[in-house]
């Protein structure tokens, strides 16, 4: 499941936006395929290293690829 968060400078408010948008948080939990694919197509990100991201075991670490920074970190 993807939700894109945007708090404005002016509403310090929370909104929930149906699209990204510039400066928005985008927030993904359990993603299936087709949130992935998304994810690589819109952000322009790695697919291996989104792939990644959804393995329980990855070790919590910064990765650096290209024009995109990737942050692992486990709750």
């Amino acid at each position: 499941m993807i939700t894109h968060y945007f708090s404005a400078v002016r509403s310090r408010k929370m909104q929930i936006l149906d699209a990204h948008k510039t400066g928005s948080w985008c927030h993904v939990v359990n993603p299936t395929k087709t949130d992935i694919e998304y994810l690589v197509e819109v952000f322009g990100l790695d697919q291996d290293i989104v792939n990644d991201a959804t393995d329980i075991y990855e070790a919590p670490r910064v990765e650096t690829d290209q024009n995109a920074t990737y942050v692992f970190t486990r709750y």
